[in-house]
């Protein structure tokens, strides 16, 4: 008579960045016998550290599927704090980077204007970067800029920032594509500088329905389904 093995079910293997959860390397997927044992190893990913592994790295295959994922940040990157309802008073000329320690994007913020940040990251004891709502950093710099909370905000500009600014849309029919960073998402907010929405993946092909100038001079288009981006981040056909 035949010996017929049995297959386990798979364990799957995942390796994502920590802060916004997307995929920094393809999953894998691991097959044996059931019983027999298996062993995961982090993949190395270029200009990403580990940072901490949920699931058993080791077992053994057996009736119900496992899971093992492994999390990174950027190298360099020692900690990362998420900001609530503060905002960047410019008070000098502040390039942006599309990640910390990452390149210059070609874009600068002028002073006298504000911008909402969400993280602060630190690469060491004294070098701090924050991370502006639309997913650009800026590398802090007392002399040229001034952390406050919304409610400052508030009071030095008569805006009423706990909600949706007032912001001129124009009609526009247009399609474009996402132009972020390869194998990652963007996010698309319900209104500039409002709440994440949804995330866009580089590539991704959309519709554009409007646009609007923010108080900063960055142009953000609407895009169907999706909310609100940066058009730097967006190249339209």
């Amino acid at each position: 008579m035949a010996e017929f093995k049995l297959y386990g079910m798979p364990v799957w293997v995942y390796a994502k960045h920590l802060d916004n959860k997307t995929s920094v390397a393809p999953a894998q997927m691991l097959n044996g016998l059931m019983g027999e044992s298996f062993t995961v190893e982090p993949e190395t990913v270029s200009d990403y550290q580990l940072v901490k592994t949920e699931g058993a790295t080791s077992g053994v295959f057996g009736d119900t599927p496992q899971q093992v994922t492994f999390y990174y940040r950027p190298v360099g990157v020692m900690d990362k704090e998420v900001l609530a309802d503060k905002f960047l008073v410019i008070t000098g000329s502040v390039p942006t980077f599309n990640e910390v320690n990452g390149s210059v994007d070609g874009l600068t913020l002028q002073p006298g204007t504000y911008m909402k940040v969400v993280a602060l990251a630190a690469t060491n004891h004294t070098n701090f970067w924050y991370q502006l709502v639309d997913s650009r950093w800026v590398k802090a710099d007392r002399n040229l800029m001034k952390l406050i909370d919304a409610t400052e905000l508030t009071l030095q500009t008569d805006m009423p920032v706990s909600t949706a600014p007032v912001l001129e849309k124009r009609l526009l029919q247009a399609t474009g594509t996402v132009d972020y960073v390869v194998g990652r998402s963007i996010a698309g907010y319900d209104y500039p500088y409002g709440s994440e929405q949804t995330r866009l993946a580089h590539g991704q092909r959309v519709e554009v329905v409007s646009e609007t100038i923010d108080p900063a001079g960055i142009i953000w288009y609407e895009v169907v389904g999706s909310g609100w981006l940066p058009s730097h981040y967006l190249k339209l056909d």
